[in-house]
């Protein structure tokens, strides 16, 4: 809530379910960890899954990309990735969701607060966990090869418009996965002391 109430343009893009900049598309790919050794993993290497992401997110005029990663991303992966002449965002999560349109990840518990932010996501099931959580959730799409993911990147990362109609949808469905109004503390203790009594 506060991040959102930064800067009128946020606040503003949240209330509309709109983009932030109505000419570019903010796209934050969220690094997983790297479960790679799993049997069904879609790459054998993380590097050349951190490859593929780095390619795809120069492949469109249209999206401002935000690159960050998991706490369990080791130092040596964060220097591969650093090395691709990227940035990596140091910024906690939820300061850095509301600044960006659309978010791109793995199974992560981000999506939540994606989902609560009117915030289209590319859930990409990279190790095959098949986890239902966000599998009729409308502005989620989960997908689990390289061609479907590469399909949705495509109309992503290239239609305004389709981004505009997934944020569109996500307006009724966000209120179902958090209440965005900055009350958060005063819920919890009106909750605690209702316990305590």
């Amino acid at each position: 809530y506060h991040a959102l109430k930064k800067t009128d343009e946020y606040w503003e893009a949240y209330n509309r379910a709109s983009l932030i900049d109505n000419k570019k598309i903010r796209v934050l790919f969220a690094f997983p960890p790297d479960y790679t050794s799993r049997q069904n993993s879609v790459f054998k290497k993380y590097e050349d899954f951190i490859d593929y992401w780095v390619h795809l997110s120069q492949t469109s005029n249209l999206i401002v990309p935000y690159f960050q990663v998991h706490p369990a991303v080791t130092e040596e992966q964060i220097s591969y990735i650093k090395s691709k002449k990227i940035t990596l965002e140091n910024e906690n999560i939820v300061q850095l969701i509301p600044k960006i349109d659309v978010l791109i990840t793995s199974v992560s518990s981000i999506i939540r607060l994606a989902i609560a932010l009117k915030k289209p996501v590319i859930n990409f099931d990279l190790y095959h966990f098949n986890y239902p959580d966000y599998l009729n959730v409308k502005g989620v799409n989960t997908v689990n090869d390289l061609n479907d993911f590469s399909s949705e990147f495509s109309k992503i990362s290239t239609d305004l418009y389709y981004v505009g109609l997934l944020k569109q949808d996500m307006k009724e469905e966000s209120q179902r996965w958090g209440i965005i109004d900055g009350q958060v503390k005063k819920r919890l203790l009106s909750e605690s002391h209702e316990y305590i009594q």
